[in-house]
């Protein structure tokens, strides 16, 4: 917990994250400890170019704060594990 700001953990997670990517096939899920951390991280990678890299493998699908909206999102990704694995 103490070091999960430290900027080479994160990229380091977010390596792991990308190679997972490489060679798992349809759908991965993340899951992280607040939407505020989420954020951190994800800007983190953003910057570091791994997000993009990420993103050319799979679609990023991320969990809205309005609980209203979480079936929407599982359905698109389900939706889009169903295509990429016909």
């Amino acid at each position: 917990y103490e070091s999960r700001g430290d900027r080479k953990m994160i990229q380091e997670a977010g390596r792991l994250v990308q190679n997972v990517c490489n060679v798992v096939p349809e759908g991965i899920v993340c899951f992280f400890v607040s939407y505020r951390y989420e954020e951190e991280v994800l800007e983190a990678w953003r910057q570091e170019g791994i997000l993009g890299r990420i993103t050319q493998k799979k679609k990023l699908f991320r969990e809205p704060k309005d609980g209203s909206k979480v079936d929407k999102v599982l359905r698109e990704y389900q939706d889009c594990i169903d295509s990429c694995s016909s």
